[in-house]
């Protein structure tokens, strides 16, 4: 398995089998990892259809404190006030 199939020997890439692993829709992934229903779309798009990464992301999700989550539940207009927004979320994390 390689992300990088042109680094790799002429003799070795020859004899691979290449399959693409395509992210999977949103619908799909919930599925498969137990959806939650309180999960935000924003949480599931940041997965870009990793089950794995939605896993790992509910768990930092979980993490924040109250009032972040509130505050991103209803999004900054301002430029300054979404980085603001950001970097605390970063903080948190």
């Amino acid at each position: 398995i390689t992300a990088a199939p042109e680094r790799l020997l002429a003799t070795i890439l020859s004899r691979c089998q290449r399959i693409p692993f395509k992210p999977l829709p949103a619908h799909t992934m919930l599925q498969l990892v137990g959806g939650a229903q309180d999960d935000p779309p924003a949480l599931v798009d940041l997965t870009a259809g990793a089950p794995g990464a939605l896993l790992l992301w509910r768990e930092r999700w979980a993490e924040l404190p109250p009032e972040l989550l509130a505050q991103l539940q209803q999004l900054p207009t301002q430029p300054i006030d979404a980085l603001t927004l950001a970097r605390e979320v970063c903080e948190a994390l």
